[in-house]
């Protein structure tokens, strides 16, 4: 089976480990490994696939990757109800910090989406929006790393019913580190517009960078 993996088409071996009830689709994990100098990786996904072998869709259950500076960090657990609670752990030269904690529902047509305990208004220091069924719903904001840029971007995104939507806009974070180096974002502003993206059912169809 193949999927996209970045810029690359890489093919992957998937270990089934079974079929949800009352659903058309499987989860399967997949596993993908890379021992480049340059940008070593060590992925383990879980991928939902149809019954005719289509990948739905698919989300980082556990990451290593790193290069001579930078380093990413995933740790998951899934639950008996089948939600995923992730960290996300970035370094710079070898200081980690906890950059987000993550959780993760399989939706009715086997995408992944967010889920919160809660609904109504959320905000914390990296994101804001509205939480509708236990997960996003209309306008948010997010303030995160974003690994297309290798930076903090502030984000305006759209969704329904978890799924992103419309077009999204990636802004320049203008942000202030603290005494130990690491990102505040606390007090950190949106600036230029960098790119954009649009969605539609879900995936992207395209990307407009901003031209200097």
């Amino acid at each position: 089976m193949y999927s996209n993996f970045g810029k690359q088409v890489v093919r992957e071996n998937y270990e089934f480990i079974g079929k949800i009830k009352n659903k058309d689709f499987i989860i399967l994990l997949g596993k993908h490994t890379s021992d480049n100098a340059l940008n070593s990786y060590n992925f383990i996904n879980i991928v939902t696939v149809s019954v005719d072998g289509v990948i739905i869709d698919d989300l980082i259950l556990y990451k290593q990757e790193f290069d001579y500076v930078f380093s990413y960090s995933t740790y998951s657990f899934m639950d008996n109800q089948m939600i995923v609670s992730s960290k996300n752990f970035f370094a710079i030269e070898g200081e980690y910090s906890c950059e987000k904690k993550e959780r993760h529902k399989i939706a009715y047509d086997g995408k992944f989406i967010r889920y919160y305990d809660k609904n109504g208004n959320y905000k914390n220091e990296i994101e804001e929006g509205l939480v509708k069924n236990n997960t996003r719903e209309g306008p948010w904001v997010e303030k995160k790393m974003n690994t297309y840029v290798n930076d903090f971007t502030y984000l305006e995104a759209h969704f329904e019913d978890g799924k992103p939507v419309g077009e999204w806009s990636y802004f320049v974070l203008k942000y202030k580190r603290n005494s130990e180096g690491q990102a505040d974002l606390s007090t950190a502003t949106k600036s230029a517009l960098l790119y954009t993206e649009m969605y539609k059912d879900g995936e992207m169809i395209n990307r407009d960078l901003v031209n200097d």
